[in-house]
């Protein structure tokens, strides 16, 4: 029988009935930097946190499981996950990135990508059309959906053709909708980041962030970028992550709820103009929200 979402959350099949963890229903934590070995030349698997940790790679079978990807990296913050997503490309590379996005992705386009040489054209690709835009040197679409704060929706299925005609990858932040709700991945994404410190995580009390794909060669060069750098997430932080995890689908189920809740009594207010909440079937992003997403 196929586990739902919700169990998911709570256990990693995989690991049940590992020796290693005697049982233990919530995972250990692997404070470590470095690792003991059996003999010379022989290795337990891991020698350095910075490469390996088994704290961090449960978190990561945890995520990647959760978005129905093949591979998922631990980043020290969300932003550290847009960060190294933007060293697959190389200068002169163009970029279309939705307009509206959360002000430290604008920040880090605008003034660190921007040293890069990187092209960034900015869209509203909830409503422009992407294709008209593409260019030569075009390498990527990125967007989020619902975006913050406007809440725009784009169409991923939609886009994600036209970035696999134009032989462009497409990045999807997935934060704001979490693997509870949504799963780009299955529509076509090629990527999704999460900042974990926001649902995934739960507590407000760690950052994290994530990089998830189903891309053979991009998780070899995401490995590659992640343990040169040495942006993976500390043993302790991925535990608190693992911890939060458990209680996404209860609290992501209450928050739909009760956000609904309170933009219906929004809409009945006279001083209020307009509700940006895509829930609502006054909302021009409504149907494909239907159609893309869950709950």
């Amino acid at each position: 029988m196929a586990r739902g979402i919700n169990t998911r959350c709570l256990h990693l099949e995989e690991l049940e009935g590992k020796a290693d963890n005697y049982g233990a229903i919530s995972y250990p934590i692997y404070q470590t930097a470095t690792y003991a070995h059996p003999g010379v030349g022989q290795s337990t698997g891991y020698d350095y946190s910075r490469l390996q940790n088994p704290t961090r790679e449960v978190l990561e079978k945890t995520v990647a499981n959760l978005e129905n990807g093949t591979e998922a990296f631990a980043l020290t913050t969300g932003m550290a996950a847009i960060t190294l997503t933007m060293e697959l490309f190389k200068p002169g590379d163009n970029i279309i990135v939705e307009a509206d996005i959360y002000g430290g992705s604008t920040r880090l386009f605008d003034n660190v990508c921007s040293k890069n040489n990187y092209e960034i054209t900015y869209l509203d690709c909830s409503r422009e059309n992407i294709e008209s835009r593409i260019k030569e040197n075009t390498k990527a679409i990125y967007i989020e959906t619902p975006t913050n704060p406007m809440m725009r929706v784009s169409d991923i299925a939609k886009i994600s053709e036209i970035a696999k005609k134009h032989n462009c990858l497409l990045i999807v932040d997935n934060t704001f909708l979490s693997p509870y709700f949504q799963n780009p991945l299955d529509l076509g994404a090629d990527i999704v980041i999460h900042s974990g410190t926001k649902f995934l995580g739960g507590h407000n009390d760690t950052l994290a962030g994530f990089i998830v794909t189903n891309r053979e060669e991009i998780r070899e060069r995401l490995r590659f970028l992640i343990k040169t750098t040495g942006a993976g997430l500390a043993p302790f932080d991925s535990w608190l992550i693992l911890r939060g995890i458990k209680t996404l689908g209860i609290r992501m189920k209450r928050s739909s709820e009760n956000a609904g809740k309170i933009a219906l009594w929004l809409q009945k207010q006279s001083i209020v103009k307009e509700v940006f909440y895509p829930g609502l079937p006054t909302h021009p992003g409504y149907e494909i929200l239907k159609k893309q997403a869950r709950g």
